[in-house]
């Protein structure tokens, strides 16, 4: 379990500058609720890019999902961000943080899967609008964490408490919900 920890926190280190200048670039393009088109083009490309399967324009058309592993090799784990900035303020509330972190949790999962030699269990950065996430019916079925997959959740929380540390002087706010 610390290699694969390790393994995350040195592929959060190692793209520490992409994610600095993500926040920044979304920052620089501030976009309403439902109206992030230029964030969406421009995460689901730096996603794509790094390896992870992306479907754009997941559900609306400014929403996508990431995904890395398979579900049945253990736990579903949903790493929630946001992009969306506010009228005549942009993101003061941080939602551009909000999406490096989500961005940074599914770098380092995936970097612990590829320690590990296989998926352990199934990642999703997912950055679309909490409450039609959690309305899909993929996304609500009821917990299945098996003692033989107790430690992916558990590293998916080293991984958040880690990006806590490495974004200690920003603002931000990630969730994480384990299927």
């Amino acid at each position: 379990m610390a290699e694969l920890k390790q393994a995350a926190c040195d592929a959060i280190d190692k793209y520490a500058d992409d994610l600095s200048s993500l926040a920044k670039e979304i920052w620089e393009h501030p976009e309403l609720n439902f109206e992030e088109f230029y964030c969406h083009d421009y995460l689901t490309k730096y996603l794509e890019d790094k390896g992870f399967h992306v479907d754009r324009k997941y559900k609306i058309d400014t929403a996508f999902r990431a995904v890395l592993g398979d579900k049945s090799q253990g736990p579903h784990v949903a790493v929630l961000c946001e992009y969306d900035a506010l009228p005549e303020i942009g993101h003061a509330c941080g939602h551009n943080l909000i999406a490096e972190v989500g961005v940074a949790a599914g770098l380092g999962i995936k970097a612990a899967f590829e320690k590990a030699g296989k998926p352990l269990g199934k990642v999703c950065a997912c950055c679309v609008q909490s409450r039609l996430f959690f309305r899909d019916d993929s996304y609500s079925e009821r917990s299945r964490a098996s003692n033989r997959s107790r430690d992916f959740p558990q590293l998916c929380m080293s991984i958040l408490c880690t990006l806590r540390k490495y974004q200690s002087n920003k603002f931000f706010d990630a969730c994480i919900r384990v299927h």
